[in-house]
C-alpha cells in the first residue's frame, strides 16, 4: 500500500509595501493575517515533491481579507458561499472528438455545513468537435456558467468557488478579470476560480469534489463508447468546437 507523500502546506501573500512585513495570528479563527498584503494574492497551498524533485500542487484556496489559513476548507468557507467543481474528459469516439464536462457541488452555503459536507451531483455537457490547440476544459467551464448559473442569484454579494483543475498558470490573472478565461468571455466578478489536482490530495473537499467530476466524466465516456451509442450531430457551437447538450438521466 503506497503511503501519502508529505504534504507542504504554504500560505503565500504579496505586499503592497516593501518597507515592512507584519503578520498576526487569530487562535479564533486559526488564521494568519497578513497585514501589509494585497487582499487579492492571499492564498494558502498543499504541494508535496515528486521523486524527480518537482513540486506538485495539490490545492490552492483564497484567502479572506488579508487572512488564510492551512486549514483548506476553513478558508473555503470564509471566502465563497457557493461551491462547485467541474472537470473535462476527452476521447475519440467512432472518429468524433467527445468531452464531456461534468458537475458536482456542495448543496447549499458551504459555511452552514458544520460536520460532514455532502457532494452531489449537478449537471454534465456533452460537447462535440473540440479543435486541436483548444482546451476543452475551459469550454465546459463556460457552458456551465453561461447556461446553468441564475447571474441574479449573485448580486446581493453572495460568492461561488468554482474546482477546476487546468489553466494554474493563469487563475490569478483571470480572477483578477485582467484576462478573459474564454476567447474574449471575463469571468463573472462572483466567481473564484480555485485550483485543485484530481490524482491526489483527496483528504481536502476542493479535491474530492474534482475527483469525483473527473470519475462521473470518465464513466459516461464509457458507457458512450461501451454501448455504441450515436454521438448526436450537434451544429450549436462556435469556431472551437461544433456543439453542446446536456446530459440527461433518462426517467424511468
Amino acid at each position: 500500500m503506497n503511503k501519502s507523500k508529505k504534504r507542504n502546506k504554504i500560505i503565500t501573500a504579496t505586499t503592497v509595501v516593501t518597507d515592512s512585513l507584519s503578520v498576526d495570528y487569530d487562535p479564533s479563527t486559526d488564521n494568519f493575517i497578513f497585514n501589509e498584503a494585497d487582499t487579492a494574492t492571499v492564498k494558502s497551498r498543499i504541494t508535496y515533491t515528486r521523486a524527480s524533485g518537482k513540486e506538485k500542487v495539490l490545492t490552492v484556496s483564497p484567502g479572506h481579507d488579508k487572512a488564510a489559513s492551512f486549514d483548506q476548507t476553513r478558508n473555503l468557507k470564509h471566502s465563497v458561499d457557493y461551491l462547485c467543481a467541474i472537470d473535462t474528459n476527452t476521447r475519440m469516439i467512432n472518429n468524433v472528438k467527445v468531452s464531456v464536462s461534468v458537475i458536482y457541488q456542495v448543496p447549499g452555503i458551504l459555511r452552514r455545513h458544520a460536520q460532514a459536507i455532502p457532494l452531489i451531483y449537478l449537471c454534465s455537457y456533452l460537447i462535440t468537435g473540440v479543435k486541436e490547440g483548444v482546451n476543452p476544459e475551459v469550454i465546459g467551464w463556460h457552458l456551465f456558467l453561461n447556461n446553468k448559473i441564475q447571474f441574479d442569484h449573485f448580486k446581493n454579494q453572495r460568492r461561488l468557488g468554482l474546482v477546476v483543475d487546468s489553466e494554474l498558470a493563469k487563475l490569478d490573472a483571470i480572477n483578477s478579470i485582467t484576462v478573459p478565461y474564454y476567447k474574449d468571455c471575463f469571468l463573472p466578478k462572483f466567481v473564484t476560480l480555485i485550483y485543485a489536482s484530481t490524482d491526489s490530495g483527496k483528504e481536502n473537499i476542493a479535491n474530492q469534489l474534482l475527483s469525483y467530476c473527473d470519475k462521473g466524466a470518465g464513466m459516461v465516456l464509457e458507457h458512450i463508447q461501451r454501448n455504441q451509442l450515436t454521438i448526436p450531430n450537434l451544429e450549436n457551437g462556435n469556431e472551437d468546437f461544433s456543439g453542446f447538450c446536456e446530459i440527461r438521466n433518462k426517467s424511468h
